[in-house]
């Protein structure tokens, strides 16, 4: 990911503080922000993304070089009942995702989101520079696949907030 035009090739997205309900969600060991599939929450699940742009470090950790980006996710006031989605599309792509929200008499807000997600993708990918036998003449057979599996579950009760994912 870049910001403003600053993009390092093959960089591991460790310039980026990620948070999720202003909790650091970036990888432990290396640093990184899991952008893609592997980020781990529904977009249904989100109620807005918030972005500082530039150097932050000073007020919220060493990885806010190029940006911060704070994830809030939605509540089960926002969010009520059951919701389900069933989607497809090109290169058997097939997702299928359920939430839930409920708010309870005694103030308990619960929401929970679930997806699953399958990416056959393109079975033979071609690459030019590659074209030899010592590298399958350039062929990479069923590489561009892709499948996920989220969940994420928050409750909050009164100044008590508690999330897996």
């Amino acid at each position: 990911m870049g910001v403003r035009g600053l993009l390092r090739p093959g960089g591991y997205n460790d310039a980026i503080l990620l948070l999720v309900n202003g909790h650091t969600y970036n990888d432990d060991i290396y640093g990184q922000a899991f952008l893609g599939t592997e980020f781990g929450i529904d977009m249904e699940a989100i109620e807005r993304i918030e972005v500082v742009r530039g150097p932050s470090s000073a007020l919220y950790g060493g990885n806010a070089m190029f940006a911060v980006v704070n994830v809030v996710t939605a509540s089960g006031q926002e969010l009520p009942g059951i919701r389900p989605l069933v989607e497809t599309g090109s290169y058997g792509r097939k997702r299928a995702q359920i939430s839930f929200g409920h708010v309870f008499a005694n103030g308990l807000d619960l929401m929970a989101s679930g997806s699953v997600l399958d990416i056959d993708g393109h079975s033979d990918l071609f690459f030019p520079e590659y074209n030899s036998p010592e590298t399958n003449n350039g062929v990479a057979h069923d590489a561009d696949g892709d499948r996920a599996l989220n969940f994420f579950f928050s409750a909050h009760y009164a100044d008590f907030f508690y999330k897996v994912e």
